[in-house]
């Protein structure tokens, strides 16, 4: 979405989004979300879900650098200045992604449940077979990016501390086979559903936040007739 585009979507979402509703969630930053903050939405609760990168619609062959740098300024701006906007993301790996761009996404909340029981390589065994060429399918992006940063596993959900004790790992291919000969999958499912119904409170419990916001302005507004 250019800057031009932006300013034509913001006079007609202007008095929809900021004045019939209580709150906005935006599932995709960059495309839904510029509009609102370059035309600085302020009279509604704005809930930013980061979940697949937040300049992805910059990608191209020929990328416009000066665009780039122009909705990274508005971004930081928003974050400044605009304490109606809350920033989530879906996956750890958005925030080192955020972070190399010059957004600041450190303090967002993680809301990305796993539920699921996933047997997966640990991070030494996973990073020895995509130096060796083993893998032809990359789960989590730009590993060029995550490989160079110190405690890369940090940024990735199977390895994130969030979600330690939900996965399976083996540390080689004998390994695999010892885990799937003899582990016990169902007290791995009913660990990982009661560890993901804390993490269902944790969420609410974020959401209940923002929404004490939206109360304590509705009273606020209420005191001046």
């Amino acid at each position: 979405m250019t800057a031009e585009l932006s300013k034509h979507m913001w006079q007609q979402w202007k008095e929809i989004y900021c004045g019939l509703f209580d709150f906005v969630i935006i599932g995709e930053t960059q495309a839904r979300g510029r509009p609102l903050l370059e035309g600085r939405c302020q009279s509604t609760q704005i809930i930013l879900l980061v979940q697949n990168r937040f300049d992805i619609l910059f990608w191209a062959q020929e990328i416009d650098h000066a665009a780039v740098a122009e909705w990274v300024g508005a971004v930081n701006m928003t974050l400044k200045t605009m304490p109606n906007v809350h920033v989530v993301v879906n996956n750890p790996y958005e925030k080192l992604y955020a972070s190399v761009k010059g957004i600041d996404f450190s303090e967002a909340p993680l809301i990305r449940p796993v539920g699921v029981v996933s047997v997966v390589p640990n991070p030494t065994f996973y990073k020895q077979l995509w130096d060796e060429g083993a893998l032809d399918i990359n789960p989590f992006g730009q590993l060029h990016l995550t490989f160079h940063v110190k405690d890369w596993w940090k940024y990735w959900d199977w390895y994130h501390e969030d979600f330690a004790g939900l996965f399976v790992y083996f540390d080689s291919w004998q390994h695999l086979k010892e885990v799937q000969d003899s582990f016990d999958f169902e007290a791995q499912r009913s660990h990982n559903l009661e560890k993901m119904l804390c993490y269902s409170e944790d969420i609410l419990g974020w959401l209940q936040y923002v929404y004490g916001e939206i109360v304590a302005n509705r009273m606020a507004q209420s005191y001046k007739y």
